[in-house]
């Protein structure tokens, strides 16, 4: 075929009104798919991934015209009265994959790793019927298409222009929101202590005590393996969630009703935390995931998990599929959602996770709520660690190896989210920490390491639904969230692990490290050990939703005092309504 003959049958080719419609149809599809629904899910939890939306842009821009390319060839190559049905069919699915993706969501906005984004008995309700309902949505949309071309033309033009608009103004809307890991230059010094003096602070997000208890007491070797501890069971958390807990450790100032809470979560970690008093101190301050992004000031260096055990390409790899994935599920009928999410591993995003410090090729399970790799990032640690730091370190490591879901059976391995899970689950976290302690003794740098190895908060299994009104479960479900971890080790403590008495309170945490580290001091607080056994301690529960990250805002609180041991029901008393601030 000469040049000049090419020229005309793509001249006739794009002037024909059908090839446009067709064009027209793929680009909704496309756009959907690659761009539209990744850009809504990103918008919407911005702090989950590490690059900005721009970078992934391309990469659907890419995909949507590689896609087009061949649109255009399939139309090409078809008989022109084949042109309209082909044109027809694929608007309607065009249509339907709008209409699964932007209109049909439910609650597969949010991404959280904590539950299931898909109901079970919906997906069971609706198996048999969404199919041949599908189908003759298609068939019914594709006559209408057939029967008015020029309409549709207008209509899918309109379309794509509205759809543009929206994502470009959700993209923009959170354009100053912090993603996951702000810095990373020189990032792999977390694994570098001094020789001299160190202090290790450990986070196991949502780590109840007596669970813990529970794992120390069937696994000797772990709880050997904590060599020189102090376990303080009486210790009273600050929240029911991190949202809460988390600025009064690193500030050890509570929540007062007049403040606004955005201000107070951004203003007590960045700007009053026990880092910044090490960091004046002279110690190197290291953190590993901070949580939306916020840096307590002078820290050296702030990154995440993420970043130290992959390499920044395969983080990007594992993102893009992993948005990939949850565009796939949101624009698929409820009968092949389940098979893309496939109980968490994910159709695309499994297998796709190469560990930055592992062979070449290594593939490693994908789990989207943190947990694997923070069971693996401790294993790391003590892989990559080395005791060749000149100044003074504090590391502090937010670990979300014990949250929810839990996924790990006894065999470490991922099962399924199951709330019995939360014990084999905290077992190969410990298990993991208790790898890196031993690393530390064998480097001669465990005796002159101040550690600490807590948790933000407890467990409450009641808020889902498992507990009836003024119930005893109730009560139970209230002290387990408010129970959280805490473990001691001072500097040169040796022996077995042992149960120490004092009231301890989760403001504490700055007064205990800077009292055990002789490095600093802190405005309030006690140091383990030397609180009131009587003292008030304040502990405030509300049910927790996912967007209250954006809209740093809690409806309903209650906050109550406890004054006694906290596993004794008549230590409590509620105090009032806190108001949403």
């Amino acid at each position: 075929m000469t040049a000049a003959r090419v020229r005309r049958h793509l001249t006739a080719l794009a002037g024909d009104s059908w090839t446009i419609v067709g064009a027209l149809s793929a680009l909704t599809t496309l756009m959907v798919l690659f761009v539209h629904v990744p850009a809504s899910v990103w918008s919407g939890n911005v702090a989950e991934f590490h690059f900005r939306f721009t970078t992934f842009l391309t990469l659907g821009l890419t995909a949507v015209a590689a896609g087009l390319v061949v649109m255009l060839v399939g139309l090409a190559v078809l008989p022109l009265r084949a042109r309209p049905a082909a044109a027809s069919i694929v608007g309607a699915v065009g249509i339907v994959c709008w209409v699964y993706g932007e209109l049909l969501v439910g609650p597969l906005t949010v991404v959280n790793g904590q539950q299931a984004p898909l109901d079970a008995a919906l997906v069971d309700a609706w198996r048999a019927w969404e199919p041949p309902l599908i189908l003759a949505a298609c068939a019914v949309i594709a006559v209408g298409i057939r029967k008015l071309r020029a309409p549709t033309t207008f209509a899918l033009v309109t379309l794509n222009v509205a759809l543009s608009v929206t994502t470009a103004q959700a993209v923009f809307a959170v354009r100053g929101r912090p993603s996951k890991a702000p810095q990373a230059a020189n990032d792999t010094s977390i694994f570098r202590f001094s020789p001299a003096r160190n202090v290790l602070v450990i986070l196991l997000d949502g780590l109840q005590a007596d669970i813990a208890d529970q794992v120390f007491r069937s696994t000797p070797s772990v709880r050997d393996a904590f060599d020189g501890f102090r376990s303080y069971s009486d210790t009273v958390g600050i929240g029911a969630t991190t949202f809460l807990s988390l600025p009064a450790i690193h500030s050890g100032a509570l929540y007062q009703p007049q403040d606004r809470l955005s201000a107070y979560f951004e203003d007590a970690i960045a700007h009053r935390s026990f880092m910044t008093r090490f960091a004046d101190a002279g110690y190197r301050a290291e953190m590993v995931n901070p949580i939306e992004g916020i840096c307590p000031d002078r820290v050296a260096v702030c990154t995440s998990s993420d970043r130290l055990l992959r390499s920044t390409g395969s983080q990007l790899r594992l993102e893009s599929l992993y948005l990939l994935d949850l565009s796939l599920l949101r624009v698929s009928p409820l009968s092949l959602k389940s098979r893309i999410y496939d109980d968490g591993r994910w159709l695309m995003t499994d297998r796709a996770v190469e560990s930055r410090g592992g062979d070449a090729g290594t593939l490693q399970t994908f789990d989207d709520s943190g947990v694997v790799d923070g069971v693996r990032f401790f294993s790391e640690m003590a892989r990559q660690f080395s005791a060749t730091g000149t100044a003074p370190t504090i590391k502090f490591i937010h670990s979300f190896a014990t949250h929810t879901p839990y996924v790990l059976n006894d065999n470490c391995s991922v099962a399924g989210s199951s709330l019995p899970h939360a014990a084999s689950q905290a077992r190969c976290a410990l298990t993991a920490v208790s790898d890196l302690l031993q690393r530390l003794k064998q480097a001669g740098v465990y005796d002159n390491t101040v550690i600490l190895v807590l948790a933000d908060h407890g467990i409450n299994p009641g808020v889902y639904g498992q507990d009836k009104p003024g119930s005893l479960d109730a009560w139970t479900h209230l002290e387990g969230a408010a129970h959280p971890l805490f473990l001691l080790k001072d500097r040169g403590s040796r022996g077995p692990l042992q149960q120490a008495s004092g009231a301890v309170h989760l403001v504490d945490v700055g007064a205990t490290l800077c009292a055990a580290s002789g490095a600093c001091s802190a405005p309030s607080g006690s140091a383990a050990g030397r609180g009131d056994q009587q003292r008030p301690r304040q502990f405030v529960d509300y049910v927790w939703k996912h967007e209250y990250w954006q809209t740093r805002d809690i409806p309903g609180m209650t906050r109550y005092v406890v004054r006694g041991p906290v596993w004794r029901q008549d230590s409590w008393s509620a105090e009032d309504r806190l108001p949403a601030r």
